[in-house]
């Protein structure tokens, strides 16, 4: 991990840590994104009471911990293992997993650009930790076209290498909305009424969902993109569209979540 930074971690934060020393009543880590060492209390390490302090925790161990004190003249941390949750676990070790691989493509480029990639890595993040906390975060807006890496002040051969390795290898994250369509109508020619709505939608709304024909009248209906709140929008214009036709055509259409 190149990830180094200055400075204190603030209280409440979430850091990736790697255990040093095992004590009676103490544990002492070693925090990796800031290079230095912190202490977790025995109170802090789960609930109830600990009989072995090893039944939790041994040296060489990655764990994810929240600061709870900063000694701002000692540079003292102490940290809780017992206050982070399952969720904020995973997601503080899937956020390091992706820092790892925005790490490895910087090597990856500064090898094949024959430079030294350390340099390379400072020289880079000196430029985006401008304006972001994490390198992976940079290679996403280049990966949905809102960044150029050519264009920020780096060399031009390791700029343009970059930018076209950032492109294909790092995709914009998907979110899906699924769930089950039915459409009905009570006219006499129902069946083509319900093919006719469903022609109608795809005809109209381009882009961004499949809708599969289960039978009877039932659709599974799935929507992709960028985020929660595009597929939301999407959706209510999916089933605006068909309410409209089947409100005109004496049908009737459900949805439902999985």
């Amino acid at each position: 991990m190149l990830l180094i930074r200055t400075g204190l971690p603030e209280e409440g934060e979430l850091l990736l840590c790697e255990v040093k020393k095992v004590h009676f009543h103490s544990v002492f880590v070693k925090i990796l994104e800031y290079g230095m060492e912190g202490m977790i209390h025995i109170s802090e390490i789960a609930p109830g009471r600990i009989r072995n302090i090893r039944d939790y925790v041994r040296e060489g161990k990655y764990i994810v911990c929240k600061v709870l004190r900063i000694d701002q003249v000692k540079h003292h941390v102490d940290l809780s293992l017992r206050r982070v949750n399952e969720r904020e676990r995973r997601g503080k070790t899937n956020q390091i997993s992706l820092e790892n691989r925005a790490e490895s493509i910087v090597e990856h480029v500064a090898k094949i650009t024959k430079m030294d990639g350390k340099e390379f890595y400072l020289l880079l993040t000196k430029k985006l930790f401008e304006d972001y906390d994490f390198l992976y975060d940079a290679f996403l807006d280049v990966s949905e076209g809102k960044l150029d890496l050519s264009k920020i002040g780096i060399p031009d051969k390791q700029g343009k290498a970059l930018q076209e390795a950032v492109v294909e290898k790092v995709k914009p994250p998907i979110t899906s909305i699924k769930g089950k369509l039915e459409l009905s109508s009570f006219s006499a020619d129902g069946v083509e009424v319900i093919k006719n709505g469903v022609k109608k939608l795809n005809d109209e709304v381009k882009g961004g969902y499949e809708i599969r024909y289960d039978g009877a009248g039932a659709y599974s209906l799935i929507i992709e993109g960028p985020d929660f709140e595009y597929c939301e929008k999407l959706l209510k214009k999916i089933l605006k569209n068909l309410e409209d036709f089947f409100s005109k055509h004496d049908g009737e259409v459900n949805f439902e979540k999985k």
